[in-house]
């Protein structure tokens, strides 16, 4: 299998050209999953020839259930029955869309786009064998890593701006003991015009940060 990457209309498009083989589903897992983790969670898979191995199918099915929680999908793109064939006996009802065409997937991500998700259909029946152990978790080890990552991106964004609206905020209350001391000296000032320009100078730059205050405390909430 060979993959290229193609992007259109905010899709990220990986196609596969030749078989897919079981070995592959690791591949794939960690090219989608850098996609996710950088915020591209909109994901078409190509299938140019052959089927899907259920390693694969499983993989595809998890990332896009983790996708779904991020406001995106991975879906599967292929005119080929043998494919919708493997996606329909994994799991009924299937979960995985499947389109025959590039055009029909980047219409249903422009559909979604544009309107609210619909509920994520159960499985009711998985056909793949699968033997419940001990150490399945409820969670893919990989899906929770990302989600953590994820969230300590946002809450270092979040610090990040509250650090600079208390720098903002030091530099808001220098500028008003700036503008206290130029009102004591006004009794006298030796430049009457100096010192109508330079408190306006200094009313113009404390106008400026209040407004970067309240902008930075918006995005920080």
């Amino acid at each position: 299998m060979k993959l290229t990457l193609a992007r259109e209309q905010s899709v990220e498009i990986l196609t596969a050209t030749g078989a897919i083989a079981s070995r592959d589903a690791q591949i794939l897992k960690v090219g989608i999953g850098k996609f996710i983790r950088d915020g591209r969670n909109q994901i078409a898979i190509e299938v140019t020839e052959g089927g899907l191995p259920t390693e694969v199918t499983r993989e595809l099915v998890a990332i896009d259930l983790l996708a779904r929680e991020l406001s995106g999908r991975v879906v599967v793109v292929s005119a080929s029955e043998e494919v919708k064939r493997d996606i329909e006996n994994f799991a009924r009802p299937a979960t995985l869309e499947v389109f025959d065409t590039r055009a029909g997937a980047l219409a249903f991500f422009e559909s979604i786009n544009a309107a609210p998700l619909s509920p994520i259909p159960v499985p009711t029946e998985e056909v793949a064998p699968f033997v419940a152990t001990p150490d399945v978790v409820a969670e893919d080890p990989a899906a929770k890593q990302l989600k953590g990552e994820i969230r300590q991106r946002e809450l270092k964004d979040v610090g990040d701006f509250r650090k600079l609206i208390a720098k903002l905020e030091d530099e808001n209350k220098a500028l008003l003991a700036q503008l206290q001391t130029l009102v004591v000296e006004r009794r006298a000032p030796p430049d009457e015009q100096a010192y109508r320009d330079r408190v306006r100078d200094l009313e113009d730059k404390l106008e400026r940060l209040m407004e970067e205050v309240g902008k930075e405390k918006e995005k920080a909430k």
